[in-house]
């Protein structure tokens, strides 16, 4: 918790805020790759499937106390008072590669061979959940100057799941 009840902030330059609390989660790792390759006489079969993306961590809870504060922001995109708590993105799936090849048999007149191949690539993981954000602004003085500069800033943002991975199945 950020807590500046009494003073008095001032800033200048664009994006230069005057008070910020964030929580924000960790990212979720990519899930392990995955190949597999087989080659045989008249019969060939191979299966790889991607790992699954780690899960984002949750933000915490997020606070600022500004009560009885003066805070005065003086140019463009220099918001006064955000408070974040912002959830972790999930991480990617797994890519998989899946390759048979096989070599045909001969069968009397004919020949014969079969080649299967099965390629799943893993799942993203999914995003982080945001926690409780407040401000508490008993009696503060908040200003701001300038285009997009917003006084009070408060969001609870969930991360974002994670796409899902390549897969790449061949036969010959």
């Amino acid at each position: 918790m950020a807590s500046l009840e009494g003073f008095s902030l001032q800033t200048s330059g664009d994006h230069a805020y005057g008070i910020v609390s964030q929580s924000i989660g960790g990212g979720g790792g990519t899930g392990g790759a995955a190949s597999a390759y087989d080659a045989g006489p008249g019969f060939s079969m191979a299966v790889a499937v991607g790992g699954t993306g780690g899960g984002g961590g949750s933000g915490g809870a997020a606070a600022a106390n500004v009560s009885n504060a003066s805070v005065a922001t003086g140019s463009s995109d220099a918001h006064g008072v955000v408070v974040q708590s912002i959830g972790g993105g999930g991480g990617a799936g797994g890519a998989s590669v899946a390759q048979a090849m096989t070599i045909s048999v001969p069968d009397g007149e004919s020949s014969f061979g079969v080649a299967v191949s099965f390629a799943m690539g893993g799942s993203g993981g999914n995003g982080g959940a945001g926690s409780t954000a407040t401000a508490t602004l008993g009696n503060a003085a908040i200003k701001t100057q300038g285009a997009n500069a917003q006084g009070v800033i408060v969001q609870s943002i969930g991360g974002a799941a994670a796409w899902a991975a390549a897969v790449r199945p061949r036969q010959r």
